[in-house]
């Protein structure tokens, strides 16, 4: 009966052992598994981040470069006022040289005419 006893419980451990051992490997399995996929993920966001900073110092010369050209056409904005100041001083200036060369072409006239007339009386 002892014996029987004995061989039962001896039996009754050895499943618990293979249960366990059983149990074991399933658990050492998964952790392998999760081992594996926490280097994957490490791995991909080594990527992500890789990409994310390829992606800013792209996003950030871009925007450096949009910078200049809207510093760029600031300053030809700037530029072409000034030319159209300077333009409209010219043209004020044109207007009165013009008129003035429309008095003085007058006067011209009018001296010649004066001198012909002289010299008519002159000559006779």
């Amino acid at each position: 009966e002892n014996v029987e006893v004995l061989t039962f419980e001896n039996s009754s451990l050895e499943e618990s052992v293979a249960s366990l051992s059983s149990r074991i490997s399933q658990t050492e399995k998964s952790e392998s598994k999760q081992a594996d996929q926490i280097v994957q993920l490490k791995m991909s966001l080594n990527e992500a981040l890789e990409e994310a900073l390829r992606l800013g110092s792209k996003i950030d010369a871009e925007e450096l470069r949009h910078l200049e050209i809207t510093q760029t056409l600031s300053m030809f904005k700037e530029e072409n006022i000034d030319l159209k100041q300077s333009l409209t001083g010219v043209e004020q200036d044109t207007s009165s040289f013009n008129e003035r060369l429309g008095v003085l072409s007058a006067e011209k006239n009018k001296l010649q005419k004066e001198l012909s007339v002289e010299d008519k009386q002159l000559c006779e």
